[in-house]
């Protein structure tokens, strides 16, 4: 688990809840079938007993502002107000955390006593889920009528998404090359890359080797619409399948906004127009 402040939502756990929940109505679940539907999938958390007080007030304090807060799930986070397993993480911290976190827990409780709002609605989610794979070589038309050529070198993917991560070759022109010509092409490296090189290059030991392997990921990006929109489908074009990349680890990868923010972080950041 990971909490950066006392706030309810201010640890990933809980976060993650918060989206989930209201995801699942967006998809039509009932409050009482959304919950079923977390309990099982977060038994690990539930598990724990520093990681259960946090799943319980996370979602009573989602359902609430939601206006369907559910009585079983409003017992459970007034249980885990009062148990001293909620405090486990903070302690750590000293006593003033303690004391802020205890504050916090204590105006959530208020909060679950009282009448909650009438029910919002909540929009259905849009999953992205594209049907490129590795290998494929994908031809993009900026905004100057000029083409780059996006490689994609990973998939992220999920139950319900699955998003292309890519790196495009350095090189901009008029007409599309040879599929040799894109596979053996060098990464485009964002601008900010040579002073990273450089400032990793003058730490030393494990440090040093960290933030290199870290900078070598560089230009790595990922690419996903928001809804279907964004998509710019009359710009893009599969002109290469089954290319052979080399093996690439994914973590460093740049998620800056999706298709919608693609043409200005080709511009600004990779120097590509």
């Amino acid at each position: 688990m990971g909490a950066w402040g006392t706030a309810i939502f201010s640890d990933d756990l809980a976060q993650d809840i918060r989206l989930e929940f209201r995801e699942l109505i967006g998809d039509g679940l009932s409050p009482e079938e959304a919950t079923k539907k977390m309990v099982r999938k977060n038994k690990s958390a539930l598990s724990e007993p520093e990681e259960a007080p946090v799943f319980w007030m996370a979602l009573a304090a989602t359902q609430w502002k939601c206006g369907r807060l559910i009585h079983s799930v409003k017992n459970k986070a007034l249980a885990a107000i009062k148990d001293p397993a909620s405090l486990i993480l903070w302690r750590e911290e000293g006593e003033k955390l303690v004391r802020k976190r205890q504050a916090v827990m204590a105006a959530l409780k208020v909060q679950l006593l009282s009448p909650q709002p009438p029910p919002k609605r909540l929009s259905k989610v849009f999953h992205d889920r594209t049907d490129w794979r590795i290998g494929h070589a994908v031809s993009y038309r900026l905004l100057s009528g000029k083409y780059v050529v996006l490689r994609v070198i990973g998939l992220d993917s999920d139950a319900k998404s699955q998003t292309a991560i890519v790196d495009v070759c350095d090189w901009v022109g008029v007409k599309v090359p040879s599929a040799n010509f894109i596979a053996k092409c060098p990464r485009k490296r964002s601008k900010w890359y040579d002073r990273n090189i450089k400032e990793a290059k003058a730490l030393k030991g494990e440090e040093r080797n960290c933030a290199l392997r870290w900078e070598e990921n560089d230009g790595k990006f990922a690419v996903y619409s928001h809804s279907k929109r964004d998509y710019p489908e009359d710009r893009l074009a599969v002109v290469a399948k089954g290319l052979k990349f080399k093996s690439e680890k994914l973590y460093g990868v740049t998620y800056f906004g999706g298709w919608r923010k693609l043409d200005k972080y080709l511009e600004v950041d990779m120097k590509l127009k």
